[in-house]
């Protein structure tokens, strides 16, 4: 993973996860129902513990079509959401799930 080093006590999400989370098909077009047991292995990837890190990012391929970035800052207790096309109503729904996926977690 070329980017590990850099980062400093985080992680990075395979691109597949919101969509697998959402469970919104291979379109990515279906729509979003928050399915839990598509991703509840996934944090077991991370060595040190998902809660133990300073930062999760999470690329979001929305609808196949546009791209966005989530970070959750564990240390600042934030989401931050970045899309290049602005924020939009629509996007709640990932901070959202995030939110969902952590508590379920």
């Amino acid at each position: 993973n070329y980017l590990a080093p850099k980062l400093s006590n985080g992680f990075i999400f395979k691109t597949h996860f919101m969509s697998q989370l959402l469970n919104t098909g291979t379109n990515g077009r279906e729509r979003p129902t928050y399915t839990y047991s598509n991703v509840q292995n996934w944090s077991r990837r991370i060595e040190c513990g998902l809660f133990k890190l300073d930062n999760l990012y999470i690329p979001i391929n929305h609808q196949n079509v546009h791209w966005l970035t989530m970070r959750v800052n564990f240390k600042a207790r934030e989401i931050s959401l970045w899309d290049s096309a602005g924020m939009n109503y629509t996007n709640t729904q990932y901070i959202d799930a995030a939110l969902q996926y952590l508590g379920d977690t």
